[in-house]
């Protein structure tokens, strides 16, 4: 009369374990709503059993007496399987919400275990503008290629500042490194440095 509530909870418990596309949360939020849904049901179940059971101690008519008792032991029986059946299937998705969140578990593990690596060879990079000096320059190549300052750049000590030194001046006197500087007004390093290096002159 009914499909096994069993059967149906282990079709959507082998939905959900194929769903590994999908984010760990969502199958969480998702299997943890069955799960509510189900226990809803037992005990929707229940109630009708006991209800059932009420109505089974009324006085009936002498002649149907005997149908009416084997109709409603069948229906008990039917009943009484569905709650088990429904029992079961949330044994499987407590196992499967279990399983799932241990994979997350292990998937954070993993992502805060490349954040440590990240930030332990982000320390190791030099950080001040001395050592960065030091260093090859490859991303200001047109200073690195010439010995002394180009003159258009020397002229600019005593012309009245530009738009571009003004700010790196500005920048540089409220804390920035010359890379922070270079980063925020888009320029080369070691341009910065060039401009900071006059200016301190």
């Amino acid at each position: 009369m009914f499909d096994s509530v069993a059967e149906q909870g282990a079709r959507i418990a082998e939905a959900l374990s194929q769903r590994t596309n999908s984010g760990p949360l969502a199958t969480m939020l998702l299997t943890a709503g069955v799960a509510v849904l189900t226990l809803w049901a037992v005990l929707a179940l229940r109630r009708r059993l006991r209800r059932r059971r009420q109505s089974a101690r009324t006085p009936t008519k002498p002649p149907t007496a005997s149908v009416s008792q084997s109709r409603v032991d069948r229906q008990r029986a039917e009943i009484e399987q569905l709650m088990v059946d429904a029992e079961e299937l949330v044994r499987r998705l407590a196992a499967l919400l279990d399983n799932k969140a241990a994979r997350a578990e292990q998937t954070l593990d993993r992502l805060e275990a490349r954040l440590r690596e990240v930030e332990r060879h982000a320390a190791l990079l030099p950080s001040d503008p001395a050592s960065a000096r030091m260093r090859p320059n490859s991303s200001a190549p047109e200073t690195a290629a010439q010995p002394t300052a180009p003159a258009s750049v020397l002229e600019t000590t005593t012309a009245p500042m530009d738009p571009l030194r003004e700010e790196v001046v500005k920048l540089a006197g409220e804390g920035l490194t010359p890379v922070e500087i270079a980063s925020r007004l888009n320029e080369q390093v070691g341009k910065v440095e060039l401009i900071l290096a006059l200016h301190n002159a």
